[in-house]
């Protein structure tokens, strides 16, 4: 890790870049104020929105709102703090999404409960699935409740080309 990685930035003094390099993708930009927006906690924080050319759920990327960068698709969403390095990884994680090379994982019980979900690699997904979930298995009653009910984690690309399901118990 270089000596950068940690040097704490000022997410708004980012947009402009985020905007520029995703300039290509027709990005829109809201606030606020604008209609379906109200979620935004401050007045200074704007959202930049990528449409889904496939009919799915579109990209949002809430710049600054309580002080980081939220990465969101649907009801799926990954924080990222407000270090030079972190800010870095988002960016790559943006463009590993639009280029189908990460996907939305989510990981529910047989019944339909949802415990979690992640951004993760393609050539991730062949992991085991504990593995991929670690945070949620580690935990003893989840770890019960999905070993002994079963679980679907549900693999959403942005071109749903890739989509995938895992079944496992």
């Amino acid at each position: 890790m270089d000596d950068k990685y940690y040097i704490e930035i000022n997410p708004h003094d980012k947009f402009d870049d985020i905007f520029t390099a995703l300039k290509e993708y027709n990005p829109k930009v809201y606030s606020k104020t604008d209609d379906g927006y109200d979620w935004i906690e401050e007045d200074d924080t704007k959202c930049i929105v990528l449409e889904n050319p496939y009919g799915r759920d579109n990209l949002v990327i809430n710049v600054g709102d309580s002080w980081e960068f939220t990465i969101s698709i649907g009801k799926n969403h990954c924080h990222f703090l407000p270090y030079f390095g972190i800010y870095e990884e988002m960016i790559n994680v943006i463009k590993d999404i639009l280029n189908n090379d990460v996907c939305v994982a989510s990981i529910k019980d047989c019944n339909g409960r949802w415990f979690g979900s992640r951004f993760i690699q393609k050539d991730q997904i062949n992991k085991d699935p504990k593995e991929i979930f670690d945070s949620i298995f580690e935990n003893y009653e989840f770890n019960k409740l999905l070993s002994n009910n079963g679980f679907i984690i549900d693999l959403n690309f942005w071109n749903p080309v890739d989509d995938s399901q895992i079944k496992g118990k």
